[in-house]
């Protein structure tokens, strides 16, 4: 649509682009750092009345979606907003793990993966100052490095959390390799320059196609490499004496993969005269 819009103005493409990022808001919380990036590109670049027309698309996209949810309006509130925002920081706090992870080699050890890093690194900061000669570019490569601050801010990581910033840096890249095109003017140059993107590309298509997800195990039945269920004590909610207790013993199951089974225990004597009712 901003594509559409830029070789043909038109309120309604801006207002439907404002929205389409709006609905990204709506299913992560973190999708208010592209909208808001949006905003300033448009007031920066094109004037602040199309950055208005697009929040306009932005707020009635969120709204639409979120109208059923009025009623509940505190518990949203608390859920998605306050949560989020006080979200405990995890273990991983290292600004190179996280940066690893972000180009997609969080799957080699860290030792290993400092140099395809740096490599990668310096190929991604490439083709972010080639994309930021084009006019749509621009706004790619501001999408691609405040999602990436994002990242590196989260106060939680996961892995999958890069995804966020698979999009706009695609877009960015792919912006990239087109003005990559218009340097190299003659077809020699142009076919070397595709020769190169696609072997890098084929290598690290190797490498991830490479990669083995999970351990094997040690030869062993899993049970039985496996400590044994404990035998657990719980409260006796037939009666009112708070002593009395069910003694439940965890039974693993013939099948490895199974859940395991809760069997009660025999009770004692004096524990099931207790508990009977007069």
């Amino acid at each position: 649509m901003l594509q559409r819009w830029l070789a043909k103005p038109s309120w309604i493409l801006l207002f439907g682009a404002g929205a389409m990022f709006g609905l990204g808001a709506v299913v992560k919380i973190w999708g208010v750092v592209p909208v808001g990036v949006l905003l300033l590109w448009l007031a920066w670049r094109h004037g602040w009345r199309q950055a208005a027309i697009a929040s306009g698309g932005a707020i009635a996209a969120v709204m639409l979606l979120l109208a059923p949810f009025a009623m509940s309006w505190p518990e949203l509130w608390r859920m998605v907003i306050l949560d989020q925002l006080g979200r405990p920081r995890t273990a991983i706090q290292i600004v190179a793990g996280r940066f690893v992870d972000i180009l997609g080699l969080g799957f080699l050890p860290r030792t290993v993966a400092v140099a395809p890093a740096v490599v990668l690194g310096a190929t991604t900061v490439t083709a972010l100052w080639l994309a930021w000669r084009s006019n749509l570019g621009q706004l790619f490569v501001l999408l691609s490095v405040a999602c990436g601050l994002t990242l590196l801010a989260s106060p939680t990581w996961f892995g999958h959390y890069a995804a966020f910033l698979a999009a706009p840096l695609c877009l960015a890249v792919g912006t990239a390799f087109s003005e990559l095109l218009k340097v190299t003017a003659t077809r020699k140059y142009r076919r070397l320059a595709i020769s190169v993107v696609m072997t890098g590309l084929a290598l690290i298509g190797t490498v991830v196609i490479a990669k083995h997800d999970g351990t094997a195990f040690d030869g062993r039945r899993p049970s039985s490499s496996v400590t044994p269920c404990a035998v657990i004590s719980l409260p006796d909610a037939r009666s009112s004496q708070t002593s009395a207790a069910t003694s439940m013993t965890c039974i693993p199951p013939e099948d490895p993969f199974a859940a395991p089974r809760i069997q009660p225990s025999s009770a004692s004597p004096s524990t099931t005269s207790a508990a009977e009712p007069p």
